[in-house]
């Protein structure tokens, strides 16, 4: 097995051990808020990771390095909550900058803004979620994280290779084919490795903050199978923003 099944195979291997997940999640009090926080971004890594998944096996790995992309990115942040004293407020205090930036937009051309709206117009100073590459920076100072991300982007904005994927020149004649059908044989660069990473990743920073953590021990067999990392917590450049551990 070389290392693209490898990783493919930690893809699946961790959504099976998901599947069987326990129903009832116990969490510290301490732990709980940024639980909350990080539950549905990990969680929304994982169905993107399910969703490439079958993408791949019908033979359209292109299309869905766009939804590893967000897969990778989740599974990222969702390491960084985790990793992170405060981060369920910084996480709040972003989503509420968005609303307001949505609200700005849509503020002159409605006849009114309701009330319960109007606070999120004129928002206090507040920390906000970092850029994703300065997120990487934290983890990796090699700058392989950040580079895989933007690897995937090719699928997500405009670029040669989505043009690559359904248009072909001939180098004699200048002639160029159209192709209905995407002309990759094989899924494109780290595109297995991300996938795999982003499994192992979110999967992690799902079980790290639960009492009942035995699926830690389970996670790392996979990730270590596949020679990838599950846990940034050794990896952190600025551990100093962890969460001081009571126990």
């Amino acid at each position: 097995m070389d290392d693209t099944d490898r990783w493919l195979e930690a893809a699946r291997r961790t959504l099976d051990l998901d599947k069987r997940a326990r129903k009832t999640l116990a969490v510290p009090s301490r732990d709980s808020p940024r639980f909350q926080a990080v539950y549905s971004f990990a969680r929304y890594s994982l169905t993107q990771v399910g969703a490439s998944l079958l993408l791949h096996d019908r033979g359209h790995s292109f299309a869905a390095l766009a939804n590893v992309r967000v897969a990778f990115e989740h599974a990222l942040i969702s390491q960084w909550i985790v990793l992170t004293e405060g981060s369920e407020v910084i996480i709040s205090n972003t989503i509420d900058k968005s609303h307001s930036r949505m609200l700005k937009g849509l503020k002159p051309h409605a006849a009114e803004i309701p009330a319960e709206l109007r606070p999120l117009l004129e928002l206090p100073k507040a920390e906000l979620l970092p850029s994703f590459e300065s997120i990487c920076k934290r983890f990796d100072k090699s700058g392989l994280l950040y580079t895989v991300y933007r690897g995937l982007t090719v699928a997500v904005h405009i670029s040669g290779a989505t043009i690559a994927e359904h248009a072909s020149v001939d180098a004699k004649t200048g002639a160029i084919t159209l192709h209905p059908h995407p002309r990759s044989e094989t899924p494109p660069n780290d595109f297995e490795m991300a996938l795999g990473w982003s499994a192992v990743l979110a999967k992690t920073a799902l079980e790290m903050l639960l009492e009942d953590n035995a699926d830690l021990l389970r996670i790392a067999d996979i990730a270590h199978a596949a020679g990838l990392p599950h846990d940034l917590t050794l990896d952190d450049l600025q551990p100093e923003r962890q969460p001081t551990r009571s126990d």
